[in-house]
């Protein structure tokens, strides 16, 4: 009957050539088995989406880390010293840090 969970059973001393696939009644005595071995299943998938929201979590950190460097890495110092009127100066930071955090913005969308 199609859509019935089964399992691939292998008897001991047999090789694979005698496995069988058989429905979790007739499985008799080794049902316990096979409720542990679907619990150590279950924490494994809880162990690998622990393992990616860490690793999300620590790609978004770093992402924030360089954006914040790369702000603060704006030498207005140098850009003072420039013969180029302040207002210009100030738009032109203005618009690198907007482009910055549009592009922090789409970094985190990417990633969430």
């Amino acid at each position: 009957m199609r859509g019935k969970l089964k399992y691939l059973v292998r008897s001991n001393g047999y090789t694979a050539e005698k496995d069988t696939w058989e429905e979790l009644e007739n499985l008799g005595n080794v049902i316990d088995l096979v409720g542990d071995f679907e619990k150590e299943i279950r924490e494994e998938e809880i162990k690998r989406v622990q393992l990616r929201k860490e690793k999300r979590k620590e790609i978004k950190n770093q992402l924030a880390i360089s954006l914040t460097k790369a702000l603060m890495g704006i030498n207005f110092k140098r850009l003072k010293n420039l013969a180029l009127p302040q207002e210009y100066l100030l738009s032109k930071c203005v618009v690198g840090c907007l482009f910055l955090m549009y592009l922090a913005s789409c970094f985190l969308l990417l990633f969430n």
